[in-house]
């Protein structure tokens, strides 16, 4: 392509190509650019096509103003005329001279960068992620009118920027499985009466891990949390864990040796309220050794106001395993 426009280089018009053909490849790739933005905003902020289209704007033009390389487009065709001796050596056809180049040529080229600048310096919109005057007059569609009279969209009060606020307690997950016995329904709340000691038991291995909710890699933590824990069962029917993130288990029946315990706990922060419920079934084997069936669940809510916008999550993970225990 360029051996084409250099035997043709006495003719003005594949000169003027020639020229353009640097500012015209970038302001194409500019373009490009432009439609890739609005496409973004469009993605990732759920934003109006308009909205996204003043955004992706706002920023070509920004891009334009601060950027070097229009200016850098601008120079080069400003100061070509300069050069164009030893462009003429450096591209010499066959050994014969490419001819003389118009310097009345580069300065009409040099209009479209100069055009482009001038775009570019123009007074543009909100820069991207600041919000707008249409934005900041839009009105909120939860916030009534007063009662009895007209409001119209230009006189109300902008909305409110929404404060922090602690979430609510999460309520246990539908389907979560627990343990039962139609036997025992009738002797809930009872306690054997020679289960009336403290007795302490501890972890040697953890049998089984299915998860129910979550991935295996959350339940197997789960599982390594519980290996080499210590419990207490006292006398109350109350079973704790030292060093495992379980709440207290409280005794809800007791049947032939095998003991069915419930514990929920919560804990909350500023932005975050996290529950766990424990469903146990402690079975009392031949010798010193036990066997403890846990079912796990813990529900994670997290209520943040970023930037005047509200972000909440949940999160909930269940595992079912068993643990073979040791009294000690």
């Amino acid at each position: 392509m360029r051996l084409w426009f250099t035997d043709g280089t006495e003719q003005p018009v594949p000169q003027l190509l020639l020229v353009l053909l640097w500012p015209a490849a970038v302001l194409a790739e500019n373009l490009l650019d432009l439609g890739g933005a609005e496409l973004a905003y469009r993605l990732l902020d759920d934003a109006t096509a308009a909205d996204a289209t003043r955004r992706s704007v706002s920023l070509a033009q920004e891009q334009l103003a601060s950027g070097p390389t229009w200016w850098a487009t601008l120079g080069t065709l400003a100061a070509w005329p300069l050069l164009t001796g030893v462009w003429a050596r450096l591209w010499g056809w066959r050994g014969r001279p490419v001819g003389t180049f118009s310097p009345a040529l580069y300065a009409t080229s040099a209009l479209l960068p100069v055009g482009i600048l001038v775009l570019g310096l123009l007074p543009a919109g909100p820069k991207p992620g600041a919000p707008s005057q249409a934005d900041s007059r839009a009105p909120d569609a939860t916030t009534a009118p007063p009662a009895g009279g007209s409001t119209t969209w230009g006189s109300m009060p902008p909305t409110p920027c929404p404060s922090p606020s602690r979430p609510a307690a999460p309520i246990r997950p539908k389907g979560l499985p627990s343990f039962h016995s139609p036997r025992v329904a009738d002797t809930t709340g009872s306690a054997s009466p020679t289960d009336n000691r403290m007795r302490s038991f501890r972890t040697l291995r953890v049998t089984s891990t299915e998860p129910l909710s979550g991935s295996l890699a959350q339940a197997q933590d789960v599982a390594d949390r519980l290996t080499d824990v210590h419990w207490t069962l006292s006398p109350d029917g109350t079973l704790s864990a030292s060093g495992a993130d379980l709440p207290e288990l409280r005794t809800a029946v007791v049947h032939d040796g095998t003991r069915l315990l419930r514990g929920e706990r919560t804990r909350t922060t500023d932005v975050s309220a996290t529950t766990t419920w424990v469903d146990a079934r402690l079975h009392t084997q031949t010798g010193r050794t036990a066997r403890l069936d846990l079912i796990r669940a813990a529900t994670g809510v997290t209520h943040a106001v970023v930037a005047c916008r509200e972000f909440d999550s949940t999160v909930t993970t269940a595992a079912r395993l068993t643990l073979q225990l040791e009294e000690r």
